[in-house]
């Protein structure tokens, strides 16, 4: 026989009970829409100079807190992903104008850019055109079906 223990933490984020979350452990949760602390990716579309198709996400970084973030340049045909520096904390998103994807430090102070998934440049400050790097909620099944049966508790009343 199979035991799982399960341990949740936290509220219900849509609640009409009227019950307030104790900040010690709102303030530590990660919701997987967050671009700065969850899984997010954007694609650089430059169409010339140079026709580019590179590939930027991060992902939840299974050791450490933080993310790890990597990169593919999809037209070079050998699959190859490459990971970037490790003071890139996210990605911010694609300018087209300027043919560079940007980046943030931990911090939020940095702003970085790479025009072509091997070199990260410091920038002196993010462009008007910015598209957004798009956040890919994580699902789980498991956790739909037990979230209907599960009390979440350490809420304060």
């Amino acid at each position: 026989m199979l035991l799982i223990r399960l341990e949740f933490f936290g509220c219900m984020m849509a609640s009409t009970v009227g019950l307030k979350c104790d900040p010690r452990i709102t303030s530590q949760t990660v919701m997987a829409d967050d671009r700065k602390k969850y899984r997010h990716f954007a694609v650089d579309t430059t169409p010339s100079p140079v026709k580019k198709r590179i590939v930027y996400f991060c992902d939840k970084n299974p050791y450490r807190e933080g993310l790890r973030c990597y990169c593919s340049d999809r037209l070079s045909g050998d699959n190859k992903w490459t990971e970037l520096p490790g003071f890139v904390a996210y990605i911010v998103g694609f300018s087209e104008k300027r043919g560079r994807m940007y980046f943030k430090d931990r911090k939020d102070r940095a702003i970085m850019s790479s025009y072509n998934c091997l070199n990260v440049d410091l920038a002196e400050a993010l462009p008007d055109d910015i598209l957004e790097a798009e956040s890919v909620p994580g699902i789980s099944s498991m956790l739909t079906i037990l979230s209907v049966s599960v009390l979440i508790c350490n809420c304060i009343s």
